[in-house]
């Protein structure tokens, strides 16, 4: 790996030790995957921040709990395609501490294959207090 991409993922291993939510290596894994433009073989994540597949493996399903990545190809469904072919800005809702809902404004950039997401804060600060809400689209 060099030497920048060390640099942001040993810094935000270290940001997700002190979340209280993620530990460090779950916060290296996420920066690395999050680096990279498509998934990554689990031989290669563990090869590439030191640890045994075993450890990197363990420490993914902590990220698949929290939703902050998912195991396997992702299918969009057709309805929620075209939606995002279109929408212009969106937002997403987080549920605070005391069960609040809170939405941020985002746009969405879909290129028919990754969707991103512009986010006005960074997204560490909005892991203290993520929950997730599964949501139908319905035509």
């Amino acid at each position: 790996m060099d030497r920048s991409t060390a640099i942001f993922v040993d810094g935000l291993g270290a940001a997700a030790a002190t979340s209280g939510i993620l530990n460090q290596l779950q916060g290296r894994i996420f920066a690395l995957l999050y680096l990279q433009p498509r998934p990554i073989p689990l031989e290669d994540l563990a090869a590439e921040l030191e640890q045994s597949k075993s450890n990197v493996s363990v420490n993914i399903r902590g990220l698949v709990e929290w939703h902050l990545t998912v195991l396997g190809p992702i299918v969009i469904p057709e309805p929620v395609e075209r939606i995002l072919d279109g929408a212009l800005v969106c937002e997403l809702t987080v549920i605070s501490r005391v069960g609040h809902p809170i939405s941020h404004p985002m746009i969405p950039l879909y290129d028919g294959e990754k969707l991103y997401l512009q986010l006005e804060r960074p997204v560490l600060q909005k892991l203290t207090h993520i929950q997730i809400v599964w949501m139908e689209v319905h035509e």
